[in-house]
């Protein structure tokens, strides 16, 4: 003998919330209150004001300019600044860009 199936009714659950969305009023603003910063952001920052940013908030110029301007710049403590950090801090630097390597299409076998 076969039990028949009882149907289930789906619960009901009421949520009380408030009108409000993330960039509300009422959520508390953080505050940077940062005073010094290390050396290499502020170095990264000194940048950003010498070539100024486009509407989109990045650096303009091509990384190879960038790369040159970082290497002529000396760190804190004397010390030049590498090739492989200068690259690094242009990539902080020059924001999003478009490009990158194409992805890797395989070829289909008839």
């Amino acid at each position: 003998m076969a039990k028949a199936k009882r149907e289930r009714t789906p619960k009901v659950h009421a949520l009380e919330m408030r009108d409000y969305s993330l960039g509300s009023p009422e959520l508390p603003k953080p505050t940077l209150t940062v005073t010094r910063f290390p050396e290499l952001l502020a170095l990264a920052r000194t940048a950003i004001s010498h070539f100024g940013t486009d509407e989109n908030g990045n650096v303009p110029e091509k990384q190879r300019v960038l790369i040159e301007w970082f290497q002529t710049q000396r760190l804190p403590n004397g010390a030049p600044i590498t090739p492989r950090l200068a690259t690094m801090l242009t990539t902080i630097v020059g924001g999003v860009r478009k490009g990158g390597r194409p992805p890797n299409r395989k070829k289909l076998k008839p």
